[in-house]
């Protein structure tokens, strides 16, 4: 079963286990309580930081509570494999500081992101296959379950087959996922795909303000 509470932190993309806001006090605070924290990454840089992800893994279990990230498995980097041997199967995001105008002349910046078209039916099985060994990498430095956010980036078609294989590996990960711009059908849909819980704010909010 997901935690029964989940207390969420989001950390820059510099921030490490070491951070002075992450001290043991704050981590045994969070344990008395029961639930546990969430660690913004990106799925394909974690594997470069395992040894930050282990130290994460082995202080948050210490105190009692289970680590789950944030991603946005629909972000891939623009070099990624995949991008190049179905472009089609993307959306490709170019960034760039230049103020200037942009000269035809001379390509395009090559900072940016593609995003995964998962709707696709035809590519399933390959996002599939690399999602699952992304995420199987992510439970064997001791994470236990992934907050997919946004929720409606990834479809249930491809969740419930990402799910069916993490689980036939014998990868034991929960998945969450936001409420934020879905509506009731669209988020019993990924339930029935094998989502196990949503997560929200609600739980602090005055309804009666």
């Amino acid at each position: 079963m997901p935690a029964s509470l989940v207390r969420m932190f989001y950390a820059a993309g510099a921030a490490s286990p070491e951070d002075e806001w992450l001290d043991e006090s704050d981590l045994a605070a969070l344990g008395a309580q029961g639930g546990a924290l969430i660690w913004p990454v990106s799925l394909w840089h974690a594997e470069q930081e395992q040894e930050r992800f282990t130290e994460l893994a082995t202080r948050v279990q210490s105190a009692g509570l289970q680590l789950f990230v944030e991603a946005d498995p629909a972000r891939f980097p623009l070099d990624h494999p995949l991008v190049a041997q179905m472009p089609e199967a993307f959306a490709v995001r170019r960034f760039s500081d230049d103020t200037r105008p942009v000269d035809p002349r001379k390509p395009l910046p090559a900072t940016g992101e593609a995003i995964a078209r998962f709707r696709l039916r035809e590519y399933r099985d390959r996002f599939v296959d690399e999602l699952a060994d992304r995420f199987a990498a992510l439970a064997s430095l001791g994470v236990s379950g992934c907050r997919i956010a946004p929720g409606a980036r990834i479809s249930p078609g491809l969740l419930e087959a990402l799910v069916a294989k993490l689980r036939t590996s014998g990868t034991a990960l929960q998945f969450l996922a936001g409420p934020a711009g879905m509506d009731r059908q669209a988020l019993l849909e990924l339930g029935r795909a094998g989502c196990d819980a949503l997560i929200s704010s609600f739980h602090w909010w005055d309804l009666t303000a």
